[in-house]
């Protein structure tokens, strides 16, 4: 390259020559590009399609009578397998398309990361979510979406299963009996280990048992958890909310060795292979 990272042209009556690694590395760049826009559209696709039915799944319906609780739970069950069919949809279309195992990993582990984080952040949101009959609701439908999970296949992972358990360690809290026995340990290392104290402060303070009557943790624990929580915020008392993490969670330079194995594609991408030998006619044969 030239003065400002132009091209250097060649020489007037010369031929310019392309470096023999180019070609590969270009092809290199291009699929990466290709990769990357992929995996994020399927991605996003799928959890456009499930957006919806977030809200639904924490919430649960009002109980006005017998005949509109049993509509009411049929919708919500609706819902949560909603959300189960858009994972089977992806399922389908990963194993349609022969998708790498690797990349199917990723999608699932992501996606499932981005159901916990919707779903939590619908509870701090909406206050009156935080109940015991609707931590029992939220409960049951989690146990629906971790069977099919830890079901569906090689392509589903263990960890993708774990991604849950943001939501998953809030709805304990909330289904919780005798909350009144429980000390600043149980509730902040046995209990909630991975939600912050600000989040977790939230929760506890918000909680209301519509179905038994029974009392919040005590006025001890309580008060530790505010301490807990104005030493975690550093002074802030805005509640933020968990940032969905977008980005592509690989490296795409790994990534692309396996799927060149995955498709028997030829080896182009690591180097540039020579060129078959040439047959020299022989000298007196005739042209058929």
């Amino acid at each position: 390259e030239g003065k400002g990272g132009s091209p250097i042209k060649p020489a007037s009556g010369s031929t310019g020559k392309i470096p023999a690694k180019y070609p590969a590395m270009l092809f290199k760049h291009r699929l990466t590009a290709c990769l990357e826009n992929v995996y994020g559209m399927i991605r996003d696709n799928t959890l456009r399609d499930m957006k919806e039915h977030v809200l639904h799944c924490v919430k649960m319906p009002a109980r006005k009578s017998a005949r509109a609780n049993t509509s009411a739970g049929a919708a919500a069950g609706s819902h949560w397998g909603s959300i189960i069919q858009s994972l089977e949809f992806l399922l389908n279309a990963i194993r349609n398309n022969r998708v790498p195992s690797i990349l199917a990993q990723y999608l699932f582990t992501q996606v499932c990361a981005s159901i916990s984080c919707n779903m939590f952040n619908c509870l701090l949101i909406h206050r009156q979510c935080c109940s015991m009959s609707n931590g029992e609701y939220i409960e049951k439908g989690l146990k629906m979406l971790s069977d099919w999970l830890q079901n569906a296949g090689p392509e589903v992972p263990a960890p993708a299963c774990d991604q849950l358990c943001g939501i998953r360690q809030a709805v304990e809290f909330l289904v919780a009996g005798n909350k009144t026995a429980l000390s600043i340990s149980d509730l902040t290392e046995g209990l909630c280990p991975t939600i912050g104290m600000n989040h977790l402060h939230h929760i506890v303070t918000s909680f209301v048992d519509d179905k038994y009557n029974s009392p919040n943790v005590s006025k001890q624990v309580l008060s530790m958890l505010t301490r807990l929580k104005e030493e975690d915020a550093n002074g802030s008392n805005s509640l933020q909310l968990i940032n969905e993490d977008a980005s592509i969670p690989f490296a795409t330079p790994e990534i692309i060795p396996i799927l060149i194995a995955h498709a028997d594609v030829p080896a182009i991408l690591g180097h540039v292979a020579p060129p078959p030998p040439r047959i020299s006619p022989v000298k007196g044969a005739r042209s058929p």
